[in-house]
């Protein structure tokens, strides 16, 4: 006896034949995708637009070419994390957080570094972060003077945005001054610049009646003596001659004109 199937049987083998058809045309489509070579495949579902917020230093145009983005890439296999990865491999980045909005819409939000101070070498000048990374160029008039220079004498040809500073001076300059900032805020602002000299460093103050000598260290701990030191000057000299400071021994070595005071 031969039985016949009902109408429900027969809507749910069409509509389970209908899930199975489908699953594997995406299977296929995703081997298709992954084993065709780039320059044979039609890619479905590419990547069209980017909207980058946040970016200040780094330009849409490298990150767009950090991630591979300047070829054609699907939406569906785009590696966000893998793409985090790469991202982050350029240190003025902090954060980055993607979203993939379909059909072909990648919005990624970045957070930079923050510009600690400006480093000048020859006649080009940098924005650098705290741990001494290169920000971006920038022009003498754009440098803004909420930061401290950092001046570095010599030649330095292998300075490169996005990478850090290899000049060690710098690196304790940059630290120094991130204690002294959180700790003495109105201190930090009396720091105009920093020369880095084959003798050692100087430190200009944004009073330009002091000429300050670090040596070859620039330490927390030294800026916390120079502070100490300028509020007994300023308490007790009045004078309008060069104050000259000598802070590159245990003890501060004081100028005054013609006179020579040890504290």
């Amino acid at each position: 006896m031969i039985r016949e199937s009902s109408k429900g049987e027969v809507q749910n083998k069409k509509l389970l034949r209908g899930v199975l058809i489908a699953i594997i045309g995406i299977l296929v489509l995703l081997v298709i995708i992954k084993v065709v070579p780039l320059s044979h495949r039609v890619v479905i579902l590419p990547i069209k637009k980017v909207q980058v917020y946040g970016n200040v230093h780094v330009t849409e145009k490298e990150i767009v070419k950090a991630i591979n983005l300047d070829v054609p890439i699907s939406i569906i296999t785009f590696n966000r994390s893998k793409a985090k990865q790469l991202l982050l491999k350029d240190f003025r980045l902090s954060k980055v957080d993607m979203t993939k909005l379909y059909p072909d819409t990648l919005r990624m939000y970045i957070r930079e570094k923050d510009t600690e101070a400006v480093l000048v070498s020859g006649d080009k000048m940098y924005l650098i972060s705290k741990d001494g990374v290169v920000l971006s160029e920038v022009a003498e008039k754009e440098a803004q003077v909420a930061y401290p220079f950092i001046t570095l004498i010599s030649n330095n040809d292998d300075i490169i945005r996005g990478a850090k500073i290899k000049d060690f001076l710098v690196h304790d300059v940059l630290s120094s001054m991130g204690g002294i900032k959180e700790k003495y805020p109105a201190f930090y602002k009396k720091m105009a610049s920093f020369s880095v000299k084959e003798d050692g460093v100087y430190v200009d103050l944004t009073n330009e009646l002091y000429r300050i000598y670090f040596g070859h260290t620039v330490t927390q701990e030294k800026l916390e003596r120079l502070r100490a030191l300028l509020l007994v000057l300023e308490s007790e000299y009045q004078g309008g001659n060069t104050v000259e400071i000598d802070m590159s021994t245990t003890h501060a070595a004081v100028r005054i004109g013609e006179m020579r005071n040890e504290s």
